[in-house]
């Protein structure tokens, strides 16, 4: 799985993320950047 740590982005296996949950707001510099890039994020 693909995750932020700090300012780097890096890999963590998906198995040590069950049971976290962090939400990230439409508002986030890298949402807004993911959209501009033409990546869906599944919403409106």
């Amino acid at each position: 799985m693909v995750c932020m740590k700090g300012e780097k982005v890096t890999s963590i296996p998906l198995m040590d993320t069950a049971g976290w949950l962090k939400l990230v707001t439409p508002e986030h510099d890298l949402i807004k950047h993911g959209k501009r890039m033409g990546i869906s994020f599944g919403g409106k």
